[in-house]
C-alpha cells in the first residue's frame, strides 16, 4: 500500500533570508482519537516524525516540507512496538504491519511481515533501523524488508538461511544501500543481503566475510569491504558496490605462511568517514630467497571493482609495504628503505582509478614517521625536519621542511591537516596547517606547549595551549585563515569544542565565540555553551534571557523567557525552549528572526527536536513545528533509472569554497548549474557526458555577492536541486 501525498512550494520564499522579512514557522495540531490508548510512540528525524500509540490502528506522520500531518488507518487495531527516524525517513512497526514514511517521496507505505523482529540492545544487531534514505527490518522468517525512501515503498526479500540458535547479524545503512550480513549454521561461512537505493533491487553474497569495514557510523559512501581468514595460509575479500549492486570477490593464497595484512580500516575517524575506497596490502616470501613479493589491492566502489599493484623487493633492502586510513577517494601505502630511511609512497586515487609511485623526501630519523589522509589528501610527517603532503585534486605533492625539531598533535580532518613543530631549546613552537582546498600551508609561531589541546570539525578548529589558557588558535578552511587569540579571562576554562563552523572556549561564566564561516570571533558574557552548539547554530543561556547566534545571519537573536526555562534543546538547524512549568514551547530555525510560541491543551507528556523539526505531545493533540524558511530545497524522488543524486553538498552555509559530489548509476549528459534566489541563472558549473560512479567538483565563489543560491544537478531528464547559503 503506498499513499502520494501532493507538495507544493514556493521558492521566493527563500528571499527572507537575504531581506530580513520576518519569518517565523508554524506549529501544526494533529488531534489523536480517543479509540487509541497507551503510551505515545514518537520518533522525530530531520525533516519527518511519526507518531502512535501502543495500541491504536492508526499512525501519523508529519512533513516538514508538506507542513502537514498524513493519518494512515492500518484497518485494525495493532499491538505498536517500535518506532525509528532517520533523516529522510521515519518508520514504525507492530506485531503484524511494517508503516513508514518518506519525505522524499511525501509517501507512505504499509506492509504485513512474517516472522519476528528482533530487539537488540546492540543498535546493528537490532532487527529494524533508519538510514538517511531508508529503513529497514530482519524477521527470523529469513526475510529483510527494505523501505525504499526514493520510492517510497517497501521491498523484501527471502535470503533462506535456517533460524539456528546459534546465529548472527549485523546491520547498516549506507546513503546508498542496506546491508546485512546473516549467519546460521555454516561454519566459515556468512551470507551477505543487499539492497541498492540506486538500482532499487536486492542481491546476495553467499561467501561473505563477517569482518566489515563498516559499523554503521562509518560506512563507505558507496559500498563496504568484508573478509574472512576461512584458511590458515588464505584470506578472502569481498567488496560491494551500490552503484552496481554486484559484488567482487579476490581470494589470495598464501603459500609460504610468511605475510602481514594490513587493512585499512578508518572507523574510528568519523570526520572522514565518507569514503569510496578500502585497500590493503600483502607481502609474501619467495622460496627461501630474501625476494619478497608485494600485492595491494584495492577496492573501489566508484570504478566497479578491485584495482591491484604487484611487485617484488629485498626484505634486506626495504621494509614491509603499511597503509594508512583511508580517506574519501585516496589510498596510501608506503615503504621505509632499510639503509637510509627514506620513504617510498604508493597511492591510489578515486579520482583517477590508478596507482601512483611518489619519492616524498620523508626518512625516519629513529622516531617514526607518521602518516594519514583526509578526504582526497595524504600527509606524512618525519619526526624533525619534513612534512609531505599529496593532493588528489590537483595530482601534486608538496613539503614543508623545517629546522631540527619534534612534532606533536597532528591531526587530519577531512579537508585539512594540523600538526606542531618544536625545539626543545625554545621557548616557542610552530603550528603548521595543511588546506586541501586551496592546496596550501600556513603556520604560526606560539608558546610552546608539549601538551595543547584541540578539537575539530570539518569546517572549524580550536588549538588550546596550556598553560597559558587564554592562548587560542582557530582555524577556518573555507576562508583560509588562521587567527591567534591572547585574551585575558580570569578563571579556569571548563571545557571547549568544535562543530560546524564552530568552535568555543568555556570560562567559567565567558565564551569565546569562533564562526568559521563568516569569520568572527564573540566574545560572550552568558551561560554555558557546551550542550547548545549545533552545525549552525548556538544556543546560550543567561537566567531566563536567551541568545542564539546563527551562523546564517552572522548575527545574535535575543529572547527574554521571562521565567526560568524548563528545558531547552539544539537539535541541529532548530531549537526548542520550553517554560519552567511547560505551559509555554518555543521555536527557532535557522534564518529566522523570531521565535514561535506554543501553548499546547493538555497535560505534558513528551517533546523532543531535530535537526528541521519538533515535537510536543499533550494529551490527545501532538504539535509539530514547521519553519516558514526551510533549509534544504525538497529532496525529489530517483524514481527514473538514471539516478543521480547530490550525495553531499559541503559546507553549507560557505564562504567562498564549496564542494559537490553526486552519483551516477548510467552513462548520462550532466548539466550543473547556479541560480541567483530570483531564478536567474549565474553559471553553468558542468555541461559534459559523465561516465558511472561518484563525482565530484569544487565551485569558487569569487566575486558573488552574499547571499541564497541554489545549484541544480541535471542528468537526462532528471533533475535534483539544493539550496545553498553563501556569506561574505
Amino acid at each position: 500500500m503506498k499513499k502520494q501525498i501532493t507538495t507544493h512550494f514556493i521558492i521566493l520564499c527563500w528571499l527572507a533570508l537575504i531581506t530580513d522579512v520576518e519569518a517565523q514557522g508554524t506549529w501544526i495540531m494533529q488531534d489523536i482519537p480517543q479509540a487509541v490508548s497507551g503510551v505515545s510512540l514518537t520518533k522525530v528525524g530531520s525533516d519527518c516524525i511519526v507518531y502512535t500509540k501502543a495500541s491504536s490502528e492508526y499512525v501519523y506522520f508529519f512533513d516538514v516540507y508538506a507542513k502537514a500531518w498524513t493519518s494512515c488507518n492500518l484497518g485494525s487495531r495493532q499491538n505498536m512496538r517500535a518506532a525509528e527516524a532517520g533523516k529522510k525517513v521515519v518508520m514504525v512497526y507492530s506485531d503484524s504491519l511494517l508503516a513508514a514514511y518518506s519525505s522524499i517521496t511525501s509517501s507512505y507505505g504499509v506492509i504485513k511481515y512474517k516472522g519476528n523482529i528482533a530487539q537488540s540492545g546492540i543498535p546493528a544487531q537490532r532487527g529494524y533501523g533508519c538510514g538517511d534514505k531508508a529503513a529497514y527490518v530482519w524477521t527470523d522468517a529469513n526475510i529483510l524488508y527494505v523501505f525504499d525512501g526514493l520510492k517510497g515503498e517497501w521491498k523484501s526479500y527471502e535470503y533462506g538461511i535456517t533460524s539456528n540458535a546459534n546465529g548472527y547479524q549485523y546491520f547498516w545503512c549506507g546513503d546508498t544501500y542496506v546491508a546485512g550480513i546473516f549467519y546460521r549454521n555454516y561454519p566459515d561461512k556468512y551470507r551477505h543481503v543487499v539492497y541498492s537505493l540506486l538500482t532499487g533491487t536486492f542481491n546476495i553474497d553467499e561467501n561473505g566475510g563477517v569482518y566489515v569495514n563498516a559499523s554503521g557510523e562509518t560506512p563507505m559512501t558507496g559500498g563496504f569491504v568484508s573478509f574472512w581468514g576461512g584458511q590458515p595460509e588464505a584470506i578472502q575479500f569481498t567488496g560491494y558496490s551500490a552503484i552496481t549492486n554486484q559484488f567482487y570477490t579476490v581470494f589470495e593464497d598464501v603459500p609460504y605462511g610468511a605475510f602481514s595484512i594490513t587493512p585499512i580500516w578508518n572507523d574510528t575517524w568519523k570526520n572522514c568517514r565518507e569514503r569510496n575506497v578500502f585497500g590493503y596490502s600483502i607481502s609474501r616470501g619467495v622460496g627461501v630467497s630474501q625476494i619478497r613479493e608485494v600485492k595491494i589491492n584495492v577496492f573501489d566502489t566508484k570504478q566497479n571493482g578491485w584495482k591491484s599493484q604487484v611487485f617484488n623487493y629485498m626484505s634486506n633492502e626495504w621494509g614491509d609495504v603499511a597503509a594508512a586510513p583511508a580517506g574519501g577517494s585516496i589510498a596510501t601505502f608506503y615503504q621505509e628503505e632499510a639503509q637510509s630511511g627514506e620513504h617510498t609512497f604508493y597511492i591510489y586515487s578515486g579520482e583517477t582509478g590508478a596507482f601512483k609511485t611518489l619519492e616524498t623526501g620523508i626518512v625516519n630519523q629513529g622516531a617514526g614517521v607518521y602518516v594519514n589522509s583526509g578526504n582526497n589528501f595524504t600527509m606524512a610527517l618525519d619526526a624533525k625536519k619534513k612534512a609531505w603532503f599529496y593532493n588528489s585534486n590537483t595530482g601534486f605533492s608538496k613539503s614543508v621542511s623545517h629546522a631540527d625539531s619534534n612534532y606533536i598533535n597532528a591531526v587530519v580532518a577531512p579537508d585539512y591537516a594540523s600538526y606542531c613543530r618544536y625545539n626543545p631549546s625554545s621557548a616557542f613552537m610552530d603550528t603548521w596547517f595543511y588546506n586541501a582546498l586551496t592546496d596550501s600551508t600556513s603556520a604560526i609561531s606560539c608558546i610552546k606547549d608539549v601538551y595543547p589541546d584541540y578539537s575539530f570539525s570539518p569546517a572549524s578548529y580550536l588549538f588550546v595551549l596550556q598553560p597559558k589558557i587564554n592562548s587560542m588558535l582557530f582555524f577556518s578552511p573555507g576562508h583560509d585563515s588562521l587567527f591567534s587569540v591572547d585574551t585575558f579571562w580570569p578563571g579556569i576554562y571548563s571545557s571547549y569544542g568544535s562543530s560546524g563552523v564552530f568552535s568555543w572556549m568555556q570560562v567559567e561564566t565567558s565564551a569565546l565565540l569562533f564562526d568559521a564561516a563568516n569569520l568572527k570571533l564573540l566574545n560572550l558574557n552568558s551561560g554555558p555553551v557546551p550542550g547548545g552548539v549545533s552545525d549552525s547554530l548556538v544556543l546560550l543561556r543567561n537566567g531566563t534571557v536567551f541568545q542564539v547566534y546563527d551562523a546564517t545571519q552572522g548575527k545574535i537573536n535575543t529572547f527574554d523567557l521571562g521565567e526560568p526555562a524548563g528545558m531547552h534543546r539544539n537539535g541541529g538547524r532548530t531549537l526548542l525552549i520550553s517554560s519552567g512549568n511547560y505551559s509555554k514551547f518555543y521555536a527557532f530555525q535557522t534564518g529566522q528572526t523570531g521565535w514561535v510560541e506554543l501553548q499546547p491543551e493538555g497535560n505534558p507528556l513528551w517533546y523532543d527536536v531535530a535537526d528541521r523539526t519538533a515535537v510536543v505531545v499533550r494529551g490527545s493533540k501532538v504539535y509539530a513545528y514547521a519553519p516558514d524558511i526551510a533549509t534544504d530545497i525538497h529532496e525529489p524522488a530517483a524514481t527514473k533509472e538514471n539516478h543521480a543524486f547530490f550525495t553531499e553538498v559541503y559546507p553549507n552555509p560557505f564562504s567562498n569554497v564549496l564542494r559537490m559530489n553526486w552519483l551516477l548509476v548510467k552513462p548520462a549528459n550532466v548539466v550543473v548549474k547556479m541560480f541567483d534566489v530570483m531564478g536567474n541563472e549565474v553559471q553553468t558549473l558542468i555541461d559534459e557526458h559523465q561516465a558511472p560512479g561518484e563525482h565530484q567538483f569544487t565551485f569558487q565563489a569569487d566575486g558573488l555577492p552574499g547571499g541564497i543560491y541554489f545549484c541544480m544537478i541535471k542528468v537526462n531528464a532528471d533533475t535534483e536541486t539544493r539550496k545553498l547559503v553563501l556569506i561574505k
